[in-house]
């Protein structure tokens, strides 16, 4: 994960080292926006990615460079959209059990297409969970 979206095209470059593993992308909906055109070149190499998309509609990431010109916020992003738009499956996750069930449904499979998993999270929920966070040993 890294702000820029650099994650996706680390992403794309771990899946030509290692073809046979399955590779997955963590990264947030500020993140993504700077490398959308990613998305087009997962899609027409028939990269089997997973993209798991936070979007807690925060674009922290952007907020956080460039704090001294970030006044208002961005508006709604339909990422399903843009998934389609690119020729990419879409699935939108809203709670955990969603979550598990995607993680059992694939574990055990190859996928042989890239998919853009949007986990749909409050804001404010994953501010709290960073600030209660404990480390489990």
């Amino acid at each position: 994960m890294a702000a820029g979206g650099s994650s996706v095209g680390s992403a794309i470059g771990a899946y030509y080292a290692n073809p046979n593993q399955q590779v997955i992308v963590l990264i947030g909906d500020g993140g993504i926006l700077s490398v959308l055109g990613e998305l087009q070149t997962i899609e027409k190499q028939s990269i089997p990615i997973i993209v798991f998309l936070i979007n807690n509609n925060g674009y922290e990431s952007i907020e956080q460079w460039f704090r001294d010109s970030y006044s208002e916020p961005f508006g709604f992003i339909d990422f399903f959209s843009i998934a389609k738009g690119f020729g990419i499956d879409y699935l939108p996750i809203c709670n955990l059990e969603e979550l598990y069930d995607f993680a059992q449904s694939s574990a055990d499979k190859k996928l042989y297409k890239p998919i853009l998993v949007e986990l749909m999270v409050h804001r404010q929920d994953m501010i709290s969970h960073f600030k209660k966070r404990e480390v489990l040993t």
